[in-house]
């Protein structure tokens, strides 16, 4: 039987949403000298979601955590299928309606769909920069003082 595959696969050079995830988590424990942390928590599954119309078959929690403290706020959820865009990202309630008040228009599961890892970023920085995610940020360090 001949071999009926392509000759070549094409690799993405684009970052993927896991990876822009887990480079802000080291700038957040860089930023706190490992006091405040966040961590990208694997939660996949195999399911649709209907905001894009793809199917989810990675999914991820990005959460802030306390070193010397038994607490865990997630910012967001992040999911995407194997082509890694468009992704989908859901901000904690608070951050969401936040995002709102400055203009960033969310679908009505409160959701942002980025369609390439330049969005992605954006979006990620609009996120991380709320007052909401500062205050968790704050105190965690003002307790773990």
């Amino acid at each position: 039987m001949p071999d009926l595959w392509k000759d070549t696969f094409e690799i993405s050079k684009m970052k993927t949403p896991v990876s822009i995830l887990k480079e802000q988590a080291e700038y957040l424990s860089q930023k706190t000298a490992g006091v405040v942390y966040a961590e990208v928590d694997d939660l996949s599954e195999s399911a649709f979601d209907f905001t894009t119309g793809s199917n989810i078959d990675f999914h991820f929690s990005f959460n802030i955590r306390g070193r010397d403290l038994n607490y865990t706020f997630r910012v967001m959820r992040v999911w995407h299928g194997i082509n890694l865009y468009p992704a989908s990202i859901t901000p904690d309630t608070d951050i969401a309606n936040e995002l709102k008040k400055l203009g960033v228009m969310l679908n009505e599961y409160n959701s942002l769909s980025v369609k390439d890892e330049k969005e992605m970023e954006q979006r990620l920085g609009e996120i991380l920069k709320t007052d909401k995610v500062a205050r968790v940020v704050g105190g965690i360090l003002s307790i773990s003082k």
